[in-house]
């Protein structure tokens, strides 16, 4: 396509377009618009906390089918699970429990991934992989801290 002469009227139908738009057609350049989408829009990261009230584990383990199914339905792509470190400085049995059920489901394929908080750093690469794609979690305040306390879920 050419370009127009700058004293040119503009074509006709394009005045309810932005003005960075309108000079595109102005000028002769293509204009390419994104359509809205059908799907729910994919927040970052929703941070669940499945320690508060000191729950059993099997609590916390249904907590997390839960805040999973949620998470699906929400279109969220991310959770920050905050399962606590336990009291005895050895890992709590709360820990154990969401960290071996987050492992079955990701070997069967019930979510993407699961990166245990010892391995959210950049040296790990799982960590690297998913901050590649997303680079906005690179602003994530646990990141690097090698935080024993929480687990990353990728949907």
């Amino acid at each position: 396509m050419r370009r127009r002469d700058k004293g040119a009227a503009p074509p006709p139908g394009r005045g309810h377009l932005p003005w960075e738009l309108r000079a595109a057609a102005y000028n002769g350049l293509p204009i390419m618009k994104r359509l809205p989408s059908n799907r729910p829009r994919r927040s970052l990261m929703k941070l669940v906390n499945l320690e508060a009230g000191m729950p059993t584990a099997n609590q916390a383990l249904l907590r997390l089918d839960h805040e999973l199914h949620l998470a699906r339905q929400q279109g969220t792509a991310l959770l920050k699970v905050i399962h606590g470190y336990g009291s005895s400085g050895v890992g709590g049995e709360l820990r154990s429990a969401i960290q071996k059920s987050l492992a079955e489901r990701a070997a069967t394929r019930q979510i993407r991934a699961f990166i245990a908080g010892e391995d959210w750093r950049v040296s790990d690469q799982q960590t690297w992989e998913l901050l590649q794609r997303r680079p906005q979690l690179k602003q994530d305040a646990d990141l690097g801290r090698r935080n024993l306390g929480i687990s990353v879920v990728v949907l």
